[in-house]
């Protein structure tokens, strides 16, 4: 059990912090390398079944509609420049522990020239596993 200490009011943990970092590293690395696979196959174990995705202001709800969107995007390429994690206060989920992952970077669709995203996720523990509750994705131009 990670035990927190009060400063100045707070709480601090270095334990959840550490969790979000280490979560948020090895599921970006993991997501991005399955987003850009050829159909995307291996993206449905990513995803809560209720999960909500807003794509560039467009709104797709569950499992099954995000997969099915995904897998009708062209073959991409995936560049991160910057990547930052943190856990969600405990005020805001209760005991759930929530990993907030901003990342910043570039992709390259098929036939299209590579575009600046900003794509940020909130990730839960789902069966030992960190699972996308939500996702927001925007292109910045």
């Amino acid at each position: 059990m990670t035990q927190i200490t009060k400063v100045d009011g707070r709480d601090d943990d270095d334990g959840l912090w550490r969790i979000a970092s280490e979560a948020g590293e090895k599921f970006s690395a993991l997501y991005y390398r399955a987003f850009d696979k050829s159909n995307r196959p291996d993206l449905p174990g990513f995803f809560m079944q209720n999960v909500i995705v807003l794509w560039n202001g467009n709104r797709i709800e569950g499992q099954e509609a995000a997969v099915e969107f995904f897998s009708k995007l062209p073959d991409s390429t995936s560049t991160l420049h910057s990547l930052s994690c943190q856990p969600v206060h405990k005020s805001l989920t209760g005991d759930k522990l929530l990993v907030l992952v901003n990342v910043f970077g570039t992709i390259k669709f098929e036939r299209h020239p590579a575009r600046i995203f900003s794509e940020t996720f909130f990730l839960t523990q789902e069966s030992n596993l960190w699972r996308v509750q939500s996702v927001t994705f925007r292109f910045i131009d």
